[in-house]
């Protein structure tokens, strides 16, 4: 249940920091928007995630991500709420199902991503002894 529950999270940080990678991106009048947009959606989605967990290992502690295993889970997980999350969202918003580009942009987005954000929390969750193994 914590791998989903993560997993789900973790879909709908990535999501919310490509919207705001788009912001940043609106307020810079840069011409480069995915290098911008990418960029700062990494770095939201970064410290967003490193915010949840300190969050969840404060507040919820049977939801924090304990074993091996379960980083691989919740990686997976993430990959595959994007379009249950995204769909409804850009249909609700824009009044039109989105296309698969916008969906396979976002899982272009989140497969590197993902890997990187699970593993610095990793690294952190060592550092802080927030890990429970």
């Amino acid at each position: 249940m914590s791998v989903l529950i993560n997993g789900f999270v973790l879909s709908l940080i990535n999501i919310v920091s490509i919207i705001l990678g788009f912001i940043i991106y609106q307020i810079s009048k840069s011409r480069t928007q995915i290098s911008i947009q990418i960029i700062s959606a990494c770095f939201f989605s970064v410290i967003l995630f490193l915010l949840w967990q300190f969050i969840s290992q404060k507040l919820f502690k049977k939801i924090t991500i304990e074993k091996k295993s379960d980083y691989w889970k919740t990686y997976f997980a993430s990959i595959l709420f994007s379009p249950v999350i995204f769909i409804p969202l850009h249909y609700l918003t824009e009044g039109y199902l989105t296309s698969w580009q916008n969906i396979t942009g976002i899982f272009m987005f989140q497969i590197p991503t993902n890997i990187l954000i699970l593993k610095i929390y990793q690294t952190f969750a060592q550092v802080l002894n927030i890990k429970r193994e």
